[in-house]
């Protein structure tokens, strides 16, 4: 399960049960125990329901012997019900076609705990099941002593996943933050001594106080019928009763601070150094259209901040830091807070602290410039622009995430043309003087906490607190020039192109796919749908890439196209081109992969031309920018010199060069090859891999105007440059080092072991061999789960994933990986091994047949009505060379119909080979990192 803990955008505010709902479509009311729902009828995806059960408490609501079990509780809702015992309810969903983890989950909160799950609608049974199983978790837990004991071991390993430089130092600034409030002892991950030893009583004592209808709702949006999903909720919900004696309200204050706090927040595994300054804004009541102007002109604030730290980071040759900004962020607790963030090397500290801070400064004393403002209304109002456009291609999720929030929070619910309505009456209203008042006042606020992140070698060569005080004095009495805007006024594209054709060379009726040939031999291959309104997706490709290219010339060849893209295009730095696409919704990328060069892009429906164009620019017309290269340096050195202090980065390195051999084409880029990249000899790489359009492949997705736009294409693409080069990509030798390899490498000062086991061999590529292969890594991950997290207790997740590919050679790639207790890790592997010898020696059981086929069923169906599915289908066909027929509903349906338990058997044979695997171990030291 997941615990929500992320520091900055958890809401803490109380639920007001006046606010108004303001969609029609949604049915919502309170029973008679306090029991809240809300229900929504929508039809995307179909034959779909998305439900949550949200309890409004958490991790704050747990007594001192009890932190930790919030979460705990959750766990155990996948651990046994009166209806579904131990993991009988995961055994039925997955039945029916939905998966651990996408279509099931929950996540715990300091204020709430909130479940998940997606079910069938088709036939109206598995609807059924799905309340049914919302009112097990609400008040029909079994805690099953032993059931307890092995979720012990789960539990205890989410928290040791957890353990990394980020999450012990977050240990240390949330009390130093929330010193002398219930967040500062209370984390959502637990104490794990209470984990381990609390017994079974306290976890059901939290239970049968917490979990009661008054601080319970019920969401349930999705291709139903409401009034039927509306009368099952009354009939289900209504006979829960409240405890009879329920524990008293907790209130949960957060001290407010007059002075200067500093905390210096070292850990000998952290690899960056970021300081942090918190300052606190005032607390205000106020009234919804009060609220809502104001959330406007935070939004509208946070964008001009953002868009100044990436103007002075893109305009300095060595900026001071690597990632920074200055915005107002909504703490814990209604303790709403304006921070300002770098991530800086260690010799950089001051210099980008006092960067942000001096921006920031600017600001206060001179405000923004009305051309700024008027942009960044522009792309506000675009934005709800298209949300409204997409009003009907809103998903399920996204409503019932959007109705969750509504429910914690009190907010107010609206449709998106509703929204926007709000948005086009308030944003006029709000002016540059508005938004120019706004730092000022909150500059006012007393008090403020200065947090520094760095690794322990470096905690005693930081400032003092009075040092650091009179830094940021000296910075905020400084005066400071006024900002000018620097937008160009020219046009983005100023070639005159000929008016060409696109000729259509074939077409499949049955899949609506068009293919066309442009004038200088690009081909075009066209997918229109009508999935969403305002959503056009490119991918473009050639084969080469930077295989093409010797090793020596490989850190030039596979940076040139990042260069490019960080440098803007044609006449328009990256500044100025930003400013330029302001009110356009549109995105190109140049790319040099491995194997291929091209593009990746997307655009509404009215910004295909300007898409069209910078594709044409990217092409013919790349910038060359020397400060762009410099300011690249300094930030990915600033990331690399100290990356491998952590230990997982370091293990990530070593599993690099054991699997591969040490071949100079895989790993984490040292410093001296950042050092020796060459501008001048980038460029020529990135103009020969674009010098030649005769070999490309466009592929585009959505909402496609079929009369108007192949010619349009034409125009931008089949004007490109065409030398009708005979160009394929090179085999680098890039391959798994053969034979069974068993490595340990020792690091890291958490208790946890990193287990990755690599399977690789040679492949006969084919689509029947594609669709066995995915089919084995469904069912891999169903055993490998139930036996090391259900059975064992030993995991918190098993990660499997695995490709199987026709280049360089036809070859299959599978990686498992999961976290354990050192002291456990050695049984778990023989268990890991054991279940994938016995898929090789018995055939599979018919339910878990079952189980992988209405997966399959399930997440084709709905990946289908997905621009991004097509897309990616089409480019990786075309560009694979893998036969269209495969795409077709019927093919893959007999693929599915057709599998058998002796298939599934036989691919364990051929894709799990006992000579030629890769074991690697990473454990940890008990000093040092390595």
């Amino acid at each position: 399960m997941r615990i929500l803990i992320t520091l900055l955008l958890i809401l803490g505010a109380t639920v007001q049960h006046n606010a108004q709902i303001h969609d029609s479509l949604v049915r919502y009311d309170t029973l008679a125990n306090g029991l809240t729902y809300y229900v929504r009828g929508n039809d995307l995806p179909a034959g779909r329901a998305e439900l949550r059960l949200l309890v409004r408490a958490g991790s704050l609501q747990e007594a001192d012997d009890q932190r930790g079990l919030a979460h705990f509780v959750e766990h155990m809702a996948f651990n046994g019900t009166r209806q579904f015992p131990k993991n009988e309810l995961i055994d039925y969903l997955e039945s029916t076609g939905m998966r651990f983890g996408p279509d099931l989950n929950a996540y715990t909160s300091f204020e709430e705990t909130v479940y998940m799950l997606e079910v069938r609608t088709d036939p109206v049974g598995k609807l059924d099941t799905g309340l049914a199983i919302i009112k097990e978790w609400a008040d029909g837990l079994t805690f099953d002593p032993l059931e307890i004991e092995k979720e012990r071991g789960v539990v205890l390993s989410e928290w040791r996943s957890r353990l990394n430089a980020d999450q012990r130092q977050r240990q240390q600034i949330i009390p130093f933050l929330y010193g002398g409030s219930r967040y500062a002892d209370r984390l959502p991950i637990g104490d794990p001594d209470l984990l381990a030893n609390t017994p079974g009583e306290a976890i059901i004592r939290y239970y049968r106080e917490w979990y009661r209808p008054d601080l319970m709702s019920i969401v349930a949006v999705g291709d139903f019928d409401p009034d039927k999903v509306e009368q099952a909720i009354r009939s289900l919900f209504s006979p829960l009763d409240e405890p009879a004696e329920p524990p008293a309200e907790i209130e949960v204050n957060v001290p407010d601070t007059d002075t200067f706090q500093y905390l210096i927040a070292a850990d000998e595994e952290a690899s960056f150094v970021q300081v942090e300054w918190y300052r606190p804004l005032p607390k205000k009541s106020l009234t919804d259209s009060a609220a809502f102007r104001q959330q406007l002109m935070h939004g509208l604030y946070n964008r001009l901040m953002g868009a100044r730290m990436y103007e002075v980071q893109q305009s300095m040759s060595e900026p001071p830091f690597t990632f920074a900004s200055s915005v107002i962020t909504r703490g814990l607790g209604n303790h709403p807070q304006y921070l300002l963030s770098a991530f800086v090397s260690p010799e950089q500290l001051v210099a980008g602290f006092r960067t942000v801070l001096e921006t920031t400064l600017q600001v206060r004393q001179h405000g923004f410039a009305d051309s700024e403002l008027s942009r960044k209304k522009e792309e506000l109002l675009l934005r709800y622009e298209q949300a409204a456009r997409e009003e009907k291609a809103q998903r399920s999720a996204t409503l019932a995430a959007r109705l969750t929030n509504h429910a914690l929070t009190g907010s107010p619910f609206l449709t998106s043309s509703q929204t926007l309505a709000q948005v086009e009456k308030v944003l006029p209203t709000i002016t540059l003087s508005d938004i120019n008042a706004l730092l000022p006042q909150w500059w006012s606020e007393p008090g403020s906490s200065l947090v520094v992140k760095v690794p322990e070698r470096l905690a005693g060569q930081m400032l003092t607190s009075a040092e650091w005080q009179s830094l940021i004095h000296e910075i905020e009495t400084q005066s400071y020039d006024t900002y000018l805007d620097s937008a160009s006024d020219k046009p983005l594209f100023q070639k005159d192109l000929p008016n060409l054709t696109a000729t259509l060379t074939f077409q499949d009726t049955a899949l609506e796919v068009y293919e066309y040939r442009l004038p200088n031999d690009v081909r075009l291959v066209v997918r229109p749908t009508n999935f969403k309104q305002d959503e056009v997706l490119m991918s473009a490709f050639s084969p080469g890439g930077h295989s093409v290219y010797t090793d020596t010339e490989y850190p030039n060849a596979s940076t040139a196209a990042t260069l490019v893209d960080q440098s803007g295009v044609g006449e328009f730095s990256i500044t100025q081109l930003t400013k330029k696409l302001t009110g356009s919704t549109v995105s190109v990328a140049p790319y040099i992969g491995e194997w291929h060069e091209g593009f990746n892009g997307s655009a509404s429906p009215r910004d295909l031309e300007e898409l069209l164009q910078l594709v044409h620019l990217y092409a013919t017309a790349p910038r060359k920018d020397t400060t762009v290269l410099s300011s690249y340096r300094t930030r990915q050195r600033s990331i690399l010199e100290n990356i491998l202090d952590n230990p997982y980065y370091f293990f990530g390195e070593a599993s690099f060069r054991i699997r591969y051999g040490n071949h100079p084409r895989r790993g984490i880029p040292t410093v001296k090859q950042l050092e020796a990249l060459d501008l001048d000899r980038m460029l020529e790489i990135y103009r020969e891999r674009f010098a030649d359009f005769s070999d490309f492949t466009f592929v585009f997705v959505g909402n496609l105007d079929m009369a108007t736009f192949p010619d349009l294409a034409a125009k931008y693409l089949g004007s490109l440059p065409a030398i009708l080069r005979d160009e394929r990509w090179q085999d680098t030798g890039t391959r798994l080092v053969p034979g069974v390899v068993d490595s340990t490498i020792m690091g890291g000062q958490a208790p946890k072991t990193i287990v990755e086991i690599n399977f690789h061999g040679d492949i006969t590529y084919s689509s029947d061999q594609r669709y066995l292969y995915n089919s084995l890594m469904s069912l891999v991950r169903i055993r490998l789960r139930e036996r090391l997290r259900e059975e064992m207790g030993g995991v918190y997740g098993v990660r499997v994933s695995g490709t199987i590919l026709p280049i360089p050679e036809s070859n299959y790639r599978t990686a498992i990986r999961f976290d354990a207790d050192p002291g456990e890790v050695n049984t778990l592997i023989a268990i890991l091994y054991e279940e994938i010898r016995q898929l090789q020696s018995g055939p599979v059981t018919t339910d878990y047949l079952q189980k992988v086929t209405e997966t399959q069923r399930q997440s084709q169906a709905e990946a289908r009505a997905t621009n991004n599915y097509w897309l990616g289908q089409l480019a990786t066909r075309y560009r694979n060379h893998i036969p269209m027929r495969g795409m077709q509903p019927a093919v893959f349906e007999h693929f599915v119909h057709s599998l058998t338990a002796k298939d599934l058997q036989e691919a364990a044979h051929r894709y799990f080979d006992w000579n030629n695997y890769i074991q690697l171990v990473l454990k940890p030291v008990l000093t040092g990192l390595r």
